[in-house]
């Protein structure tokens, strides 16, 4: 090749990847000066506070069609009438993302029984950090019992929509990266300095989800099978982003099974000293990928019998329903169905501990 054609290629090679680095700091000088300013007014019913454990919490005081939050607890029906009183701590499971108030399983559990007030503490996106701080700031004797249900992604950082935006959001003690060798060390790199990056992953998440959320079908005007496939094809499309056999390897790791343990032990001290019992629980995210895998409902119900920890084993509720329309609202959440079948496990567990 003539050395002035070659001259030719080398400099547009260079105009092409200067355009391109300057596109991307453009992009992130963007995103941090104007979205993220943005974005603290755009999350609704969450509170942020930057350089704090946990940066955001749910508001005091939030109302809407379908969320209403009181002395910041998600709650509808009244409370505070009864003789006991049992608080119910997680992520957005125990919140009930994507159902009603009144069809949340918190929610179906205070109005399923008379014995005891059921305190909705649940926040989207906490995990096992956040979750102790929670019980830290619990006062002495204000509960009979404190639930936990536990979610596979309560270990690594799982905040979803802005939230990553707001913080480096590697605070949690293990991260879904460090099972993925140096492709994991190039994703942990980019969350932790390139804002864009989450921008632009969250947005083309939500056009996924909202496409194939699009064609799954009203449970009550459709069979059963349909709304079974179409939501399977959705389950096995996020399984593939939420790295589902990662999450497999982290729950068979004896040495992450060990720091679950550590964290556990801690808040259920704690919730002895303020006078209060611990009991622990399960969210299931993946039935419809694969129905028959319970190595993260034993990991965790064996942690429980080390700590003498009373466990409630919701896999059955999980594995023989999940195909019923109304179950799952999204593969990571009980619907309306599923919230109610939760909340009478629940009731009915609990009723035997004599609560």
């Amino acid at each position: 090749m003539p050395l002035p054609n070659m001259s030719k290629s080398i400099a547009l090679s260079m105009l092409v990847l200067s355009s391109f680095l300057v596109s991307i700091v453009v992009l992130e000088v963007s995103v941090r000066v104007l979205i993220i300013p943005f974005s603290l007014k755009k999350l609704e019913y969450f509170s942020i506070e930057n350089g704090k454990l946990p940066f955001f919490k749910l508001v005091e005081e939030f109302h809407s069609d379908t969320i209403n939050i009181i002395h910041g607890r998600r709650e509808l029906a009244k409370r505070g009438d009864r003789a006991h009183r049992v608080a119910f701590i997680g992520d957005s499971v125990t919140f009930g993302s994507g159902v009603n108030d009144e069809k949340s399983f918190v929610e179906q559990i205070q109005t399923g029984q008379n014995i005891f007030d059921a305190y909705n503490l649940g926040v989207p996106g906490y995990g096992l950090p956040e979750i102790e701080s929670v019980v830290n700031t619990m006062q002495h004797k204000a509960y009979d019992a404190v639930v936990y249900t536990f979610s596979a992604n309560d270990s690594y950082t799982a905040m979803a929509g802005l939230l990553p935006l707001l913080t480096n959001n590697s605070n949690r003690f293990l991260s879904i990266e460090d099972f993925q060798g140096g492709y994991g060390l190039i994703k942990q790199f980019t969350k932790d300095h390139f804002k864009s990056l989450i921008l632009i992953k969250s947005a083309i998440g939500q056009l996924n989800i909202d496409d194939k959320q699009s064609t799954i079908v009203n449970s009550e005007t459709s069979n059963h099978l349909n709304c079974y496939e179409t939501k399977k094809f959705h389950a096995h499309s996020q399984a593939i982003q939420t790295n589902y056999q990662v999450t497999n390897q982290i729950y068979s790791n004896p040495v992450y099974l060990n720091s679950v343990k550590k964290r556990l032990r801690r808040i259920r001290d704690r919730v002895k000293l303020i006078g209060s019992k611990l009991i622990l629980s399960a969210a299931h995210d993946f039935p419809m990928v694969d129905n028959n895998n319970r190595l993260f409902n034993i990991a965790l119900q064996n942690i429980a019998l080390d700590l003498t920890i009373p466990f409630i084993d919701t896999f059955d509720v999980y594995s023989q329903n999940y195909k019923q329309c109304g179950f799952y609202v999204d593969p990571g959440h009980p619907g309306e169905l599923g919230s109610t079948l939760l909340a009478q496990k629940i009731i009915s567990e609990l009723s035997e501990l004599k609560l």
